[in-house]
């Protein structure tokens, strides 16, 4: 990122959500596209997904595998549509 863009959203990041407008949000979220960063957070998020799947099924425990997968389902795939990134 350039030194402008990087200056621009950590100065976003660093307002109390109170102060953070719409406009904030758009900015950041715009910034975090064109650098790839919500991209790569998401491919970490999958890869973290992936290894805590095969954790609990070397655990054999069948209850803890459906409450740790159920995280994808709940939580990173409305975040991933919401991203574009399936």
């Amino acid at each position: 990122a350039s030194d402008d863009d990087s200056e621009r959203l950590r100065g976003i990041l660093a307002k109390p959500p109170s102060l953070t407008t719409d406009d904030d949000v758009a900015l950041a979220r715009d910034l975090l596209q064109r650098y790839g960063s919500l991209a790569y957070g998401g491919e970490l998020l999958k890869a973290e997904q992936a290894e805590i799947d095969r954790l609990t099924k070397d655990l054999d425990h069948p209850a803890l595998e459906r409450l740790l997968s159920g995280v994808t389902e709940v939580f990173l795939t409305p975040l991933f549509r919401r991203l574009g990134s399936h």
